[in-house]
C-alpha cells in the first residue's frame, strides 16, 4: 500500500486542537473535523458547556470531553448507562441512593412481553455541573406508556460518566407528551438554565406549534408560553429571554426581542434581514453589558441594547449549531459548536485580523470548506475566513460589472450560466502564479485539469467535488439473456431500438426486470429524455456555437424511440400509485438496466453492479458530461493571493472520495475504517453462537442453527464488504474517465427551472404535445438566452 495511503487512513478520525494563534488574538480551536470532510469527528457533538474555566462537550450516548481553558488538556470520559460501583470514588457527585431498577431492562426476547427502556432526551448546565433530562418508556402488546421527566446528575468515576439520580424532583412533562396508544414525546429543540429555572423550547407533534416553557427545578412549578413564530430563544437573565421570531411564509426578516415572561410581553425588538432562509442562531445575551451576540451568514454579531444602529461583525463563525444557544466564558469569548467541531472565538472586534477573507457559497459541500478553513487557520492564523452561502449566482454577474471587492472567493457549478458567461467575459482571475495549484491541477485527469483552464491555457477555477449519471446495465443478469457487455450496442439509437425489442426478450424470464422498481412510466420516460438531451447538448457543445439547436433530426428520432419502448409490457406500473417498489413481485426479480448509475461512485463492489454505458450521439465518439463543483478567486478582491492560499487548502481538504474522482494517483483500493476490528468480532460472534449452540437444550439448535449460518454466511464475504474503493470500481472508474467531459453549460437544467418551460415539458411528457413542438420551444428558449447575452 502506498504511503500516502497509509496515512490517510491514519488520519480519518483524527481531532486536534489548533496549535498556533487563529485570526483573534485567544481564538482556540477544541474540536476540529477529521482530516477528510466525509467523516465528521471521532467525537459527535450533541451539545457544549461553559463551567467555570471548562467546557464540557460531547453527547450522552458514548463519549464526553472535559476541555480546560487554563492548562488546554482535554479529559475524555466513556458514557456508562450502567451504575457506578459502590465503593468507586466519584469525582463531583455525593449520592447514595441509587435505584437502579430504573435502569433495568426488563425486555426478555419475548416480543409480546413488557420491555423498558431509559432515553436521556437533553444534556443542560446547572449549580456548576451538567444534569439530563431522561424519561422512560414502558411498552407492551398494548400499547406504552411514559415515566419521567427524570433530571439526572453527571457523576464521574475514574474516566467514565455516568448519569445518576439527583435531589431533583422529577419534572411534570405530560404537556409535552401525546395521548394515544403508543406514547410520543414532544421533541426538544433547546433547553437552557438561569438561576433555578430551567427553559426549554419544544416542538408539539399535535399541534405543529414551537411552545417555550420554563420549570422551577427548587418546586418543580411550570409555565408554558405560547409565542407566535417562535424558533428560538437564549436566557437573558432573570425572568427574562430572547426570542426570535421568524413566519416561514414570509422569510424576508426575523425578529429578535427582549421578552419578560412574567409580564408575557416584549420589553424591546429589532428586526434583522434573513437572505436565504440564513437565520441569526447561537443566540447569546450578556444581560450585565445589555449586549446581544449572535451568528449569521458565518460571522458573529454584536449589537448593544438591542439597538440595530449598533449592529456589528465582531468575528467570523466556523462551526455552528443553529439548534444551540451561544455561551460566553468569563473573559470575552463565545463557545460555537456543531456535531463535529468545537470552537472558541473572540467577540471583541479589535482583537479580530485585519486580513479578512470572505468566501461566498452559490453551490458546492459546506463541509469541504469548513475544513479547509481548519486546516487554512491552523497555518496561517492570522488571516480570518467568513463562509456564507448565497441565494442566487446571478449577483456575481452584478458584482463583477461593479467591481465589487466584498467577496474573495466564489463557490459555483462549472455549468451553471454564470461560470459560462464569468470565463467568456474575462471575469476570472489566472491562478497559475501559485505553483502549487498549478501543479494539482495539472495531476488531474485530463478532462478535469482542461476544464479548469481559459482559452489561453490559464488556470481560472479549481474543483472541489464531482458527479454524472448515465445509463447502465448489469452485466451478470444481461448474460441470463445469452448475451455480453460487449454485445449491446453503443449509441443512444441502437441502445433504444434494443430496449423497444425488450419485452419480447424478457417474455419467458421469472426472474428479470427492465428497470428499478421504484419508477413508473412517467418517471422512465422523462429520466430516458433527460439523459438523451443532456448527451445531446454535450454533442453539440457551447451555448455560443451557432450550431447550439435541438430541432433537429437526429433529436426527434431519439425522444420518439423513448415514447416506443412499451414500459406496460416491461411490468412498470403507470404511476406511482400503483402498486410497485421492492414489496411488489416485479420488486423482487434483478434488474437489467440502472437508469440513474453513479459515474462516480466508487464504494460499490461491482461484480453484481451495474456497468455504465456511455453512448454516442450521432455516430461521434461517445462521451459522458460530468458536473463538477468550482471555486474562483475575485478578479477585484483586495486579497488575491491571500484567497489563492486558501483554494490550495480546499484542494487538500475535498473528500477523499473527490481525490479518487479527480487524481490519477489514488489507485489503491481502501476498505472503510474499522474493517478488521469488525471482521475480528464477526469472528468472535460465530465462535460464541457455536458454543451457545453446543450447550442448548435440543429445541433451541435450530434456532442457533440460523444464527451460525447468518454469521458464516457474514464470514465468507466480508472481505468482500466494507469497500470504501473496491479494485472493480476503480478499475471501472478508470476506464469511464476516459470519455469524461466537464459540462461547462447545462442547458437543461436551466430550462427546467423555467415557470413557462416547465408548462412546456409537463405537455409534452404527458403526450399533450409532440416531440417537434418541444424541440421549437427549446430553440425559441436559446435565442431568447443569446439575446440576453448568456
Amino acid at each position: 500500500m502506498k504511503t500516502w495511503l497509509s496515512a490517510a487512513l491514519a488520519l480519518l478520525l483524527v481531532f486536534c486542537c489548533a496549535a498556533g494563534a487563529l485570526a483573534s488574538a485567544g481564538d482556540r480551536t477544541i474540536l476540529r473535523p477529521s482530516s477528510d470532510p466525509s467523516f465528521g469527528s471521532e467525537i459527535y457533538v450533541e451539545s457544549a458547556f461553559v463551567i467555570g474555566r471548562d467546557i464540557y462537550y460531547g453527547d450522552s450516548g458514548s463519549t464526553l470531553c472535559i476541555y480546560n481553558l487554563d492548562t488546554q488538556e482535554t479529559r475524555q470520559l466513556t458514557v456508562s448507562h450502567d451504575q457506578p460501583d459502590e465503593d468507586s470514588d466519584a469525582d463531583d457527585s455525593d449520592e447514595e441512593d441509587f435505584d437502579d431498577e430504573e435502569f433495568d431492562e426488563e425486555y426478555d426476547g419475548d416480543f409480546s412481553g413488557t420491555s423498558r427502556w431509559t432515553q436521556i432526551d437533553r444534556l443542560f448546565a446547572y449549580d456548576g455541573t451538567i444534569y439530563a433530562l431522561a424519561h422512560d418508556t414502558i411498552s407492551d402488546e398494548d400499547g406504552s406508556e411514559f415515566e419521567g421527566e427524570y433530571v439526572r446528575k453527571l457523576d464521574i468515576v475514574d474516566d467514565t460518566a455516568y448519569f445518576v439520580p439527583s435531589d431533583i424532583d422529577d419534572l411534570d412533562f405530560s404537556d409535552l407528551v401525546s395521548e394515544g396508544e403508543y406514547v410520543d414525546m414532544d421533541y426538544i429543540e433547546r433547553v437552557e438554565t438561569v438561576g433555578d429555572t430551567l427553559y426549554l423550547l419544544s416542538q408539539s407533534y399535535e399541534t405543529d406549534m414551537t411552545v417555550l416553557h420554563a420549570f422551577d427545578l427548587q418546586t418543580g412549578r411550570h409555565d408554558t408560553y405560547y409565542i407566535d413564530h417562535i424558533n428560538s430563544f437564549a436566557p437573558a437573565g432573570e425572568g427574562m429571554v430572547i426570542i426570535q421570531q421568524f413566519d416561514w411564509a414570509e422569510a424576508d426578516t426575523a425578529t429578535l426581542s427582549l421578552y419578560d415572561l412574567e409580564s408575557d410581553s416584549v420589553v424591546s425588538e429589532m428586526t434583522v434581514e434573513v437572505v436565504n432562509y440564513a437565520l441569526p442562531s447561537n443566540l447569546c445575551y450578556d444581560a450585565e453589558r445589555g449586549m446581544l451576540y449572535f451568528v449569521q451568514n458565518g460571522e458573529i454579531w454584536r449589537c448593544e441594547n438591542m439597538d440595530p444602529e449598533t449592529l456589528i461583525s465582531v468575528n467570523e463563525a466556523p462551526s455552528t449549531n443553529t439548534g444551540a444557544a451561544g455561551a460566553l466564558t468569563d473573559d470575552g469569548y463565545m463557545l460555537l459548536y456543531n456535531w463535529q467541531s468545537v470552537v472558541l472565538r473572540s467577540v471583541d472586534p479589535e482583537k479580530r485580523s485585519k486580513v479578512n477573507l470572505k468566501a461566498m457559497l452559490y453551490y458546492g459541500d459546506t463541509n469541504v470548506f469548513n475544513n479547509a478553513y481548519f486546516a487554512f487557520t491552523e497555518n496561517h492564523g492570522d488571516m480570518s475566513v467568513v463562509i456564507s452561502r448565497g441565494e442566487n449566482a446571478s449577483d456575481i454577474l452584478q458584482a463583477m460589472m461593479n467591481r465589487d471587492s466584498t467577496y474573495d472567493i466564489y463557490s459555483l457549478s462549472a455549468s451553471s450560466n454564470e461560470f459560462d458567461t464569468l470565463k467568456r467575459r474575462g471575469f476570472l482571475t489566472e491562478l497559475d502564479a501559485d505553483a502549487y495549484i498549478a501543479e494539482r491541477v495539472d495531476a488531474m485527469w485530463p478532462a478535469f485539469s482542461e476544464a479548469m483552464k481559459d482559452e489561453n491555457g490559464s488556470i481560472i477555477a479549481v474543483p472541489t467535488s464531482v458527479y454524472g449519471n448515465a445509463l447502465a446495465v448489469n452485466t451478470a443478469h444481461l448474460e441470463q439473456l445469452g448475451l455480453t457487455f460487449e454485445d449491446l450496442p453503443t449509441s443512444w439509437d441502437g441502445i433504444l431500438d434494443f430496449m423497444i425489442g425488450l419485452p419480447e426478450l424478457l417474455e419467458d424470464n421469472d426472474s428479470l426486470r427492465a428497470f428499478e422498481p421504484w419508477y413508473d412510466q412517467t418517471s422512465i420516460r422523462t429520466q430516458l429524455q433527460f439523459l438523451i438531451l443532456r448527451d445531446y447538448q454535450n454533442y453539440l457543445g457551447g451555448l455560443e456555437d451557432e450550431s447550439f439547436q435541438f430541432n433537429t433530426p437526429v433529436l426527434q428520432n431519439l425522444l420518439n424511440k423513448v415514447e416506443q419502448i412499451d414500459l406496460e409490457a416491461l411490468g412498470v406500473p403507470e404511476s406511482d400509485d400503483d402498486e410497485g417498489g421492492w414489496w411488489s413481485e416485479d420488486g423482487q426479480k434483478y434488474t437489467l438496466f440502472s437508469i440513474g448509475y453513479g459515474l462516480t461512485d466508487m464504494y460499490y463492489n461491482a461484480d453484481d453492479q451495474p456497468r455504465s454505458l456511455i453512448l454516442s450521439i450521432d455516430g461521434e465518439e461517445p462521451k459522458a458530461g460530468v458536473f463538477v463543483t468550482v471555486v474562483i478567486v475575485n478578479p477585484y478582491s483586495e486579497h488575491k493571493e491571500e484567497a489563492m492560499l486558501f483554494l490550495e487548502s480546499l484542494l487538500d481538504s475535498m473528500t477523499i472520495e473527490s481525490k479518487y474522482n479527480f487524481f490519477p494517483e489514488y489507485d489503491e483500493p481502501m476498505k472503510y475504517p474499522g474493517f478488521e476490528e469488525y471482521a475480528e468480532n464477526l469472528k468472535q460472534w460465530y465462535d460464541d453462537a457455536v458454543k451457545s449452540r453446543d450447550e442448548a437444550d435440543e429445541d433451541e439448535k435450530a434456532e442457533w442453527d440460523e444464527t451460525i449460518e447468518f454469521y458464516q454466511h457474514e464470514l465468507e464475504n466480508v472481505d468482500d464488504s466494507f469497500w470504501r474503493f473496491s479494485p472493480q470500481m476503480i478499475e471501472s472508474y478508470r476506464r469511464d474517465v476516459e470519455r469524461f467531459t466537464v459540462v461547462t453549460y447545462d442547458f437543461t437544467n436551466d430550462v427546467s427551472q423555467d415557470p413557462e418551460f416547465e408548462t412546456i415539458w409537463t405537455e409534452f411528457i404527458s403526450g399533450q404535445s409532440d416531440t417537434q413542438t418541444f424541440l421549437q420551444a427549446i430553440d425559441r428558449k436559446v435565442r431568447m438566452m443569446r439575446e440576453e447575452g448568456y
